[in-house]
């Protein structure tokens, strides 16, 4: 039977689902930020990325020559240029996202289409990260996979795994404390 208070407690459980997806979403999306100062702000600006201090420490942490140092440079930049437009799609997909669910009369299935679009946007940035780390494994010599690998265990296994902005356990790779103990 289809009464209105079935239909009430439809849509209800409906926008309980998708506001629960959308936090999904959101958690897994890189912070949507502009303008601001200080040393993040400079490195946005300078197509820099902001964690450029700890990736010079894992640079050293690995040992790389010269020439890795170059490559390792340009497949970030490269990387950070593919997925400018994706993250610019993703931050216009949230903005509407967040207007068909402010509205008094939210449609499910444009909330529901623009949820789905969301999660490819993710599937692509995910393609293209693993591509990166495929891209920088394959500069590094074996001996320094071993390292880059003991680095990521010793810290989490890399940012995913301790969640979006936070810090998790360090003790490994140039921080000291684990393997490689700040050496390098």
């Amino acid at each position: 039977m289809n009464t209105p208070k079935t239909r009430t407690w439809k849509t209800t459980i409906s926008m309980v689902a998708v506001a629960l997806l959308l936090a999904g979403v959101t958690v897994a999306q890189p912070p949507i930020v502009s303008g601001g100062s200080g040393p993040r702000a400079a490195a946005r600006a300078g197509g820099g990325h902001p964690g450029a201090r700890e990736m010079n420490r894992l640079i050293e942490f690995l040992q790389l020559d010269d020439t890795q140092k170059a490559q390792w440079k340009a497949a970030h930049e490269a990387q950070a240029e593919a997925v400018k437009p994706i993250f610019e799609d993703l931050r216009a997909n949230q903005k509407a996202l967040h207007g068909a669910l402010s509205s008094d009369t939210a449609d499910a299935t444009a909330v529901g289409t623009l949820m789905l679009a969301g999660r490819d946007l993710q599937k692509q940035l995910g393609a293209l990260h693993e591509q990166l780390r495929q891209d920088l494994e394959a500069i590094l010599s074996p001996e320094q996979l071993e390292r880059w690998k003991a680095f990521e265990a010793a810290n989490g296994g890399g940012r995913g795994e301790r969640g979006r902005g936070r810090r998790g356990p360090r003790g490994g790779g140039p921080h000291g404390g684990g393997p490689g103990g700040g050496q390098g």
